[in-house]
């Protein structure tokens, strides 16, 4: 396997394809569906944010993956690491969105809501913050 980190990352959102396209779209059933493809991603995302830490997209997906995985794949002090060092990387706003989403992750709805409504403060058109008022909204 390469030891470029965006090829691993590249590598493993094929792996995320198949998985969806097996499982007809996603979610928990795709992962759980595809087993051994679901551990080879994660192993896929986890090299690629070692071999360049920087590489935000791969550890974005790791994070969700920490956070959001079914059970035994889960990992939120994990996610809890990955988020905290978002900072040396990409700045306090990056790190503060996943720390909401963490939130989300652990039930905590009404924190998290606060959280987005203080980012969206700060900037008012970001349409991932929008979108992610909205979710907590639509639940």
């Amino acid at each position: 396997m390469p030891t470029n980190s965006l090829a691993r990352y590249a590598y493993a959102c094929a792996l995320m394809s198949k998985i969806q396209a097996a499982a007809g779209g996603g979610g928990v059933g795709a992962l759980l569906g595809q087993l051994g493809t679901t551990k080879e991603f994660i192993r896929e995302i986890k090299v690629a944010v070692e071999l360049d830490p920087a590489n935000h997209e791969a550890r974005c997906k790791l994070i969700a993956v920490k956070a959001y995985a079914p059970g035994f794949m889960r990992d939120r002090g994990g996610a809890a690491e990955l988020i905290e060092d978002i900072d040396e990387f990409r700045g306090e706003f990056d790190r503060d969105f996943w720390r909401a989403q963490r939130l989300i992750s652990d039930g905590a709805f009404d924190a998290a809501l606060e959280a987005y409504e203080a980012m969206r403060a700060q900037r008012p058109g970001d349409p991932d913050v929008v979108a992610a008022i909205g979710g907590i909204h639509f639940k």
